[in-house]
């Protein structure tokens, strides 16, 4: 079941796995028999221009093509985005991988800009590339 209207609570679940901070945000959440299984949270929304996406889930497949379309509708549709911002850490090889199979492209690399001292990737996707909407 998708989430909406719930943005505290679906941004503790992605900040407690991602350890962000959200100030001025949605947020768009997934559950399963109840229990809060993954969440997308939109910050850094500059009008009819960009936003930042912040993302986490417990197991897999809560990011599926049945949420990611209410996702991306919402900030390329709604918030009239024309483009989409993710930072990952180089040493989260599991997210990169997933992040490029949604469609985000690399393209910058922030050398030790990460928590860790490793490297931070910046993401995006453009309206024009985005296959879910």
């Amino acid at each position: 079941m998708i989430i909406i209207g719930q943005k505290d609570r679906v941004s503790r679940f992605v900040q407690e796995r991602t350890g962000g901070t959200f100030y001025d945000y949605e947020a768009i959440g997934i559950e399963k028999n109840g229990v809060l299984i993954g969440g997308v949270v939109i910050d850094e929304y500059v009008e009819n221009t960009r936003c930042a996406m912040a993302c986490a889930g417990d197991g897999g497949r809560w990011l599926s093509r049945g949420f990611l379309p209410i996702v991306f509708d919402y900030v390329f549709r709604q918030l009239a985005c024309k483009v989409v911002i993710i930072t990952i850490e180089s040493s989260n090889e599991k997210s990169i991988k997933l992040m490029k199979h949604i469609g985000f492209l690399p393209v910058y690399t922030v050398r030790y800009g990460g928590s860790n001292g490793c490297d931070l990737i910046i993401f995006e996707m453009q309206k024009n590339d985005c296959k879910y909407i």
